[in-house]
């Protein structure tokens, strides 16, 4: 009797939990590649509300209105600042469990709000014309900034996750370069409908200010409402799908404003339950994954200041110390001195921010690719490659412009032998080889020579 006893050797985890993906993103964002794309991307992100804030905003408006100042002064923060992601208050000693899960999970919903916020709080009422234009300028301005590195480490995150290949840094440049559009005006693509869908409202509103136009839109206002129930649908999609989008545009050949659009739809409002499981898992390890980042800069700076003050003496370790910290009281060469080390400082603590931004939008390209397996049925690596555009394409074919006894000519040619190619008379006197027949062959004038 024989023995048909199987030994299992190997188990696909990629297929039977595909989720397991998401931890892979780790040693994916401390790439170096990544890692110098992002931590660009965290050095401009302020620069822009700084700019916005120059033009658009006056001192006198920060004086009267103190949560808008802090506001302000919250998005204009530099990532080298304490905390880098967040507020140094929000990161301090970790004493429980609490705490911990509180450090874990600020940073990614501090990044995640960097770019819902000031859409929210364009549809807050008593919102002044300066404060919309300053919104919509800082928005813009973000969305332009991830459009590009964003993009491009969706990109390269797509690539290695899916696919399990390199990406070339330059590569990802270009294709996020010629997609640029897309990135930038894919989250903008609801808004437009958002704004079509409150112009007529808007009429009905114009309507009120006089009491017989109150009259019409309260008959109407059934309309308004069906109108806000459209604004809602568009509003919420956008809210938890525009991550989705960045995965779409780099995946895809394709890859427009509208596919986009319809993807990041189609998988928040099919698959609710597996993007929650998807996003908790994400936020989850996320936060872990930032907290041992996080910590571990700190302990650089920590441990080069510690090793320095044995040097220096606490004494005059402590006056460079103030001295670095009110550079106002700065002068000569320490104050070159106190500039160096801030520099530095603030460079460690600007990348651990970067390491914080690709891990974002790693986890976000790795719950995009999870979705569309979920919905579309489609395996992680069906990637769109650049390259594979011409990969399996057939030759080109040159013979448009060629007569019937031209192309004879040229394919008896390139099936001549050596021997057949000696002379002419040779030629002649033998059969082709594409062509036998019993009683000759066709000579390159189309006439048939006999045997």
């Amino acid at each position: 009797m024989t023995d048909e006893r199987g030994v299992l050797r190997r188990i696909a985890w990629r297929d039977v939990c595909a989720w397991l993906i998401m931890f892979r993103t780790f040693r994916l964002a401390k790439s170096l590649s990544i890692l110098f794309l992002a931590t660009l991307g965290a050095a401009l992100t302020p620069v822009g509300w700084q700019i916005g804030e120059a033009l658009f905003v006056p001192d006198e408006l920060l004086q009267q209105d103190f949560e808008f100042a802090r506001w302000v002064d919250s998005q204009h923060q530099w990532p080298s600042a304490p905390g880098g992601l967040v507020a140094p208050n929000e990161v301090g000693p970790l004493r429980s469990i609490s705490d911990i899960l509180a450090a874990a999970r600020s940073p990614l919903e501090s990044i995640y709000f960097r770019f819902v916020d000031p859409l929210a709080r364009l549809f807050t009422a008593n919102l002044t014309i300066i404060q919309a234009a300053y919104y919509l300028f800082g928005l813009l301005w973000i969305l332009l900034v991830w459009g590009f590195f964003g993009g491009a480490i969706t990109r390269i995150a797509v690539y290695r996750l899916g696919r399990e290949e390199p990406l070339a840094l330059t590569n990802a440049l270009r294709h996020t370069s010629t997609r640029l559009g897309a990135y930038v005006g894919s989250p903008l693509f609801p808004l437009v409908g958002v704004a079509l869908l409150a112009a007529p409202i808007a009429g009905l509103g114009l309507l009120a200010r006089w009491d017989g136009g109150l009259l019409v839109a309260g008959l109407f206002w059934w309309l308004a409402l069906f109108g806000g129930l459209l604004m809602a649908i568009l509003l919420l999609g956008l809210l938890f799908g525009w991550p989705l989008m960045w995965g779409t545009i780099a995946a895809e050949q394709r890859g427009d404003v509208f596919e986009a659009f319809s993807r990041s739809y189609s998988y928040v409002f099919q698959r609710p339950l597996h993007y929650l499981f998807y996003g908790a898992l994400a936020t989850v390890y996320g936060g872990l994954a930032w907290l041992l980042v996080y910590h571990f800069s700190e302990g650089v700076i920590r441990l080069a200041e510690w090793s320095a003050a044995w040097g220096a003496g606490s004494a005059r370790w402590n006056e460079i110390v103030r001295l670095r910290d009110d550079p106002a009281l700065i002068g000569g060469l320490p104050m070159l001195a106190a500039r160096s080390m801030e520099v530095a400082t603030g460079l460690v603590r600007t990348i651990a921010a970067g390491f914080g931004y690709g891990l974002f939008w790693c986890l976000a390209a790795a719950t995009y690719l999870l979705l569309r397996r979920d919905v579309d049925q489609c395996e992680l690596d069906e990637i769109y490659a650049d390259d594979e555009a011409h990969r399996y394409q057939l030759p080109a074919v040159d013979s448009q412009d060629k007569t019937p006894n031209e192309q004879a000519t040229k394919h008896a040619a390139e099936h001549q032998t050596p021997e057949q190619g000696m002379s002419p008379g040779e030629g002649a006197s033998s059969t082709s080889l594409d062509h036998p027949s019993p009683t000759g062959r066709e000579s390159p004038d189309g006439d048939r020579a006999e045997a």
